[in-house]
């Protein structure tokens, strides 16, 4: 039953992804998720990477959408209209909770 439920949250996944994405920022995020993708993994290691892209991902489409206050534009100013990727948010906060790990 678990694995009937994993499929069809899989599947929904893609729907909201088909819905939401062009075709070619579909190809662009496919190509960045297997550019990431670790070479030795387990099963769990792979589902625990896809809900942390998910994540990232569904954070990186709310940050802009969301009206931005006088410091966030300050700060995008600052950051020459540069965003971190969803990749890259994954990427630091797996580093985070690594370090957290070793306090």
């Amino acid at each position: 039953m678990e694995s009937l439920i994993a499929r069809v949250e899989s599947c929904r996944v893609l729907l909201q992804l088909i819905e939401r994405y062009t075709p070619e920022e579909l190809n662009e995020i496919t190509q960045s998720i297997v550019d990431h993708i670790p070479v030795n993994f387990t099963y769990e290691e792979a589902l625990k990477y896809q809900n942390d892209y998910y994540k990232a991902l569904v954070d990186y489409k709310k940050e802009f959408r969301e009206e931005k206050n006088i410091w966030d534009k300050f700060l995008d100013i600052l950051a020459g209209g540069t965003h971190q990727s969803p990749s890259e948010r994954v990427m630091l906060d797996r580093w985070i909770d690594g370090e957290k790990g070793d306090l």
